[in-house]
């Protein structure tokens, strides 16, 4: 018995068919979201093992990471609870410097941020970071689903870095005039 063969045996089956769909959608999306973030071809890498479907989770999370800046700003500060006390280090006792800290960090934990300092930085040098700036720090009113945010307390300028003593980096050595008025804006 000879089979007949019509157009339609090459019509993919309806699940099939929805899911060539679903993938050529989400390649072009993926090339949508690549264009809108500006990626250079050349400098894009996509392990070959990589799924549409994970590339395209990849660069969305890149897109929500680099709007997250356009989204209104609250200082890490307001976190705190009303009433929260930040005396001065030299007013507490090493003790009460390390609880005072702990609870600090904890705050921050419970709202997706950490500390992130470098090597075995003094408790009281922590706190007085954070006191006298490091808790001024300005972040989304609400950190997108998933995100985590990190104070490292580096801005890439060494010379007058609180943690220099405590970082290899820090370190390195740096010009001798090199000071606040030669620092250059791209190192903030």
């Amino acid at each position: 018995m000879e089979r007949i063969v019509s157009g339609l045996d090459f019509i993919p089956e309806h699940d099939e068919w929805e899911e060539r769909f679903s993938k050529e959608r989400l390649k072009e999306d993926n090339e949508f979201l690549k264009e809108q973030l500006g990626v250079d071809e050349q400098q894009y890498f996509v392990a070959s093992r990589t799924t549409p479907e994970l590339e395209n989770l990849f660069l969305r999370n890149i897109k929500e990471f680099e709007e997250a800046d356009k989204l209104p700003k609250r200082s890490v500060r307001s976190l705190l609870p009303d009433g929260f006390e930040l005396p001065s280090a030299d007013r507490l006792t090493r003790s009460d410097l390390g609880r005072k800290l702990d609870q600090i960090l904890s705050i921050l934990e419970d709202h997706g941020i950490s500390l992130d300092l470098v090597g075995k930085v003094p408790n009281a040098v922590v706190y007085n970071y954070l006191i006298q700036g490091g808790l001024d720090d300005e972040i989304p009113l609400e950190l997108p689903e998933g995100f985590h945010y990190h104070i490292d307390g580096c801005d890439g300028y060494c010379p007058q870095c609180f943690q220099r003593p405590y970082c290899e980096t820090g370190k390195d050595p740096w010009p001798e005039d090199d000071t606040d008025k030669n620092r250059s804006a791209d190192s903030v």
